[in-house]
């Protein structure tokens, strides 16, 4: 052990290792934690991305339903005119 300043007590020559050590330690955590932030980060956009390609399709989808709906109904609206026949209003007056 050695003898240092005033007011810093004994310091043992392993302190010095411990502390590298430790120092190491934090590194390697930060650097995992770091890893593990960026894996997520990838993970969570290529669900994103998955969400809005399943919303495009469904939105797609909603829509050729909605025009179809639409094309039918026009076509059912045409046929019901079709099928009305203009009424001839009778001359009231005898002929």
């Amino acid at each position: 052990m050695h003898a240092c300043g005033v007011g810093q007590g004994l310091v043992q020559d392993g302190v010095a290792e411990l502390t590298k050590n430790d120092a190491k330690t934090r590194a390697d955590a930060a650097f995992r934690r770091k890893e593990e932030q960026a894996r997520e980060g990838v993970k969570a956009m290529l669900e994103y991305q998955a969400a809005r390609a399943a919303e495009g399709e469904k939105t797609a989808r909603l829509r050729a339903l909605r025009l179809a709906r639409d094309a039918e109904a026009k076509a059912q609206q045409g046929t019901e005119e079709l099928t009305k026949r203009p009424t001839r209003k009778r001359s009231s007056s005898p002929a």
